[in-house]
This record gives structure tokens, sequence and C-alpha cells, in this order.
């Protein structure tokens, strides 16, 4: 059994369940390449245990290693950490209504100045095309984390309509999240 560590995200997130993700992504796509564990491993450069380790939910695999054997696969790193309501709300994307950022909160003049910023190497500036993703995810009334967090990464990653993506991908998931919570009734304790 694994040590859970609380963090403030530890209701939303479950290290057991990204685990399985990776194991069954892990599984899926090295038998749709027909590759088998000890090529994979090899070809990877890590040991066959590991892969058996990750495949069997149990490993906690080193970035360098999840990095290596996606590259073997030939998928992102995400794929493999890619969970069954992480697709569910990507394929919901098109169909969003009211997406918290719309083309028209960053204009053209915007998006180049944020680019500008990203490829001036220069991690204020970086933070600066941040805060205008963020700022734009925020007038349209963005105010979750998983929001604001989306329009930062996605503004990083390809700004503009990475920041309404970014910013979209993080409202669904937070309301899927919201979704499978249980709630919680509170009662009042009377004095008598």
């Amino acid at each position: 059994m694994s040590k859970r560590r609380s963090t403030p995200f530890s209701n939303i997130l479950d290290v057991d369940q990204v685990r399985m993700n990776l194991a069954r992504n892990l599984v899926a796509a090295r038998t749709a390449l027909e590759i088998s564990q000890d090529t994979l491993a090899t070809k990877a450069s890590v040991s066959r245990a590991t892969v058996i380790q990750i495949e069997g939910g149990e490993g906690d695999p080193r970035l360098s290693t999840l990095v290596s054997l996606a590259d073997v696969l030939s998928v992102s790193p995400m794929f493999l950490l890619l969970g069954h309501e992480d697709l569910e709300a990507l394929s919901n994307l098109r169909n969003a209504e009211g997406l918290p950022v719309e083309s028209d909160e960053l204009s053209e003049e915007d998006i180049e100045t944020m680019r500008r910023l990203l490829h001036s190497g220069i991690s204020r500036n970086r933070n600066k095309a941040i805060k205008m993703g963020v700022a734009a995810a925020s007038a349209k009334g963005g105010t979750a984390a998983s929001t604001l967090a989306g329009a930062a990464i996605g503004s990083i990653l390809l700004p503009g309509i990475g920041t309404a993506v970014g910013a979209a991908l993080g409202v669904l998931l937070d309301s899927k999240r919201k979704d499978q919570q249980p709630s919680v009734k509170k009662t009042r304790t009377h004095k008598s």
C-alpha cells in the first residue's frame, strides 16, 4: 500500500489512480505497438523490473523514466498519465459553451506580445505572459484554480487559443471533479 501525503489537492488528485492510469496506458501503448517489456526496457534504458513495476501500478517512476518510455512509444508523456475524466473533458471541449477565454479577450496584439515575452527566455517576461492569459480568463469569469492554472499553462504553450483551451479544460475538469465529490451536509448544533 502506498503512503499518501496530505496536500490541498488530496481530495482532487488520487495518486493511486494516476498510477493505475499510467499502468493501463503503458500496457495499451506497448501492446498496440507489439513491443515486449524487454524491448521497451532496453530501448528506454530502464530495467525490465521497472517496466513490470509500472505496469503493475506499483511504480513511482522518475520523470526521466516517464519521458524515456513515452519517447520509445512515440507518444507524449501526457498520454501515459491521461485518465478517463481527462479524456472526457478534452472530448467535450468542442461542445463547451461559455468558454472562459474567447478570441475577443486577447487581441492579436496581446497574443503577439505574449509570444514575444515567452520567446525572450526571461522568467520575468514569461510571468508577464502568464498573467496576461490569466487576466483574460478572469475577465470571462474564470476564478477556479483549475481554470486559472489551465489558462496559464495554455498561455505558455500556445498564446491565444492555448489560453482558451487550457482555461476551458480547467473548467470542465473542475466541474467533473465537483460532480464526483460526495456532498457534505452541514448540521448545526444547538446548545440547550
